[in-house]
């Protein structure tokens, strides 16, 4: 949705445990972010919402999203974190959601709260922060739940919720590599730096390109047949 519908170009790549993203913006490219792939889903999704709001208020000040939890942070990051956890978890849903398990039973458990995290597909704690930022449970819980022995992903294992698997992301926009290939295919950039700009060796490279121009069919008699794609082909000409 950020790229197809706000133009925010995703970047994914390994970075260190304590970095959660970077930021910043390119006069001929766009905003641009980079989401630490090494973290798990959950986080990686809170990342590029919290990106979002950088993108919203301060696009043009390049910047990196440190994982602090008791560090005093500036305005920007505070109203990038309060915005993701908006983004992910609209207040009038998380109400009805939670006001529907407290109605049903009496009472907000522990294992709602897993059972709330999986369903808006955020990590416990991210769930804790939003329920206490809309007042719905006191403050602290968080840090009285890990220095209980919490362990998310255990209860989620215990309570047999099914590990959520996001659609696989390539490392770098559509838009990026559409780019990168059309250089390419014009000339524009050499075989080694096509291979460089997709983080990848040139036997690759030259796969990738040949994925995106050309298709491979089956035919009747058990052959191949190679059917080149007419990307290139302007629909605003003429049509012969």
């Amino acid at each position: 949705m950020l790229e197809q519908e706000v133009g925010v170009r995703v970047f994914l790549g390994r970075l260190p445990s304590w970095i959660a993203g970077m930021y910043a913006y390119a006069s001929e490219f766009g905003y641009c972010v980079f989401i630490n792939k090494s973290h798990p889903p959950e986080r990686q999704r809170m990342s590029m919402a919290h990106e979002y709001a950088h993108f919203l208020v301060d696009r043009y000040r390049p910047g990196i999203d440190y994982l602090e939890r008791h560090a005093r942070k500036p305005a920007n990051e505070r109203f990038a974190e309060g915005f993701g956890l908006a983004f992910l978890m609209p207040g009038v849903s998380l109400r009805r959601y939670f006001n529907d398990i407290v109605n049903t039973t009496g009472d907000f458990r522990v294992a709602d709260l897993v059972r709330l995290a999986q369903y808006y597909f955020v990590s416990a704690q991210a769930a804790v922060l939003r329920l206490e930022q809309l007042g719905l449970i006191g403050k602290g819980w968080w840090d009285h739940l890990a220095e209980s022995g919490f362990r998310p992903h255990l209860a989620k294992h215990d309570l047999n919720l099914q590990a959520q698997s996001p659609e696989p992301q390539d490392d770098y926009p559509e838009r990026y590599l559409f780019l990168a290939v059309q250089a390419f295919q014009q000339h524009a950039i050499s075989e080694g730096q096509l291979a460089r700009f997709l983080r990848t060796d040139r036997v690759t490279a030259r796969g990738i390109v040949e994925s995106c121009l050309i298709r491979r069919e089956t035919q009747a008699d058990g052959g191949d047949r190679i059917v080149e794609l007419p990307f290139e082909r302007s629909l605003l000409a003429n049509a012969q």
